[in-house]
């Protein structure tokens, strides 16, 4: 999809939460709007100039909630000009 996973992969830094970029500050910004409108809790977070949308998939979210945040991060990614081909 395009997007850069900032929480760490490596085993013992992995937390809860997922923070990741589309790569410009817009399209985050875009991409937590569309989530606000389709009813999904994500932030929209800066630390230090690192940062992009983070997201909170817990025990209590189903399947189809995760379907339907990645639905939603899709259709933003596929519409901002650069990406959609």
């Amino acid at each position: 999809m395009g997007a850069k996973i900032i929480t760490p992969f490596e085993e013992f830094s992995r937390a809860g939460v997922v923070t990741y970029s589309l790569g410009t500050y817009e399209l985050n910004q875009l991409s937590y709007d569309a989530f606000t409108k389709a009813g999904i809790v994500v932030s929209h977070r800066y630390v230090g100039g690192v940062g992009g949308i983070r997201i909170s998939p817990h025990f209590f979210n189903t399947e189809v909630n995760l379907d339907e945040a990645l639905q939603v991060q899709k259709m933003v990614f596929n519409s901002f000009p650069i990406n959609s081909g």
